[in-house]
Order: structure tokens, then C-alpha cells, then sequence
């Protein structure tokens, strides 16, 4: 398990065309809601829940 949160896991990586939108976001305690944005963009990699 990788302490930074800024960091992907190395699958995430080979997935680059995938689009997250939709995607369920989980916390340790419970949902926090669904991706509705993403972005792969160089050194400007995010999502906005």
C-alpha cells in the first residue's frame, strides 16, 4: 500500500484512457460519492468527487 495519496497504483497507470467518471469513492468510513470529473493530464493528474 503506498502512503502518498498523490500517487496512483501502478495499474491505474495502464489505464490511462479509462474514464473514472461515475466511479463510486470509497473512505475508510463509508462512500464519499462518485467521480465527476477527471483528469490524466502531465504532473496535473486529479478528480473532483
Amino acid at each position: 500500500m503506498n502512503d502518498n495519496i498523490w500517487a496512483y497504483h501502478l495499474a491505474v497507470a495502464l489505464f490511462e484512457d479509462r474514464d473514472l467518471t461515475g466511479y463510486k469513492v470509497e473512505a475508510l468510513d463509508g462512500a464519499i460519492g462518485k467521480v465527476d470529473k477527471h483528469s490524466y493530464e502531465t504532473d496535473a493528474s486529479w478528480i473532483v468527487v
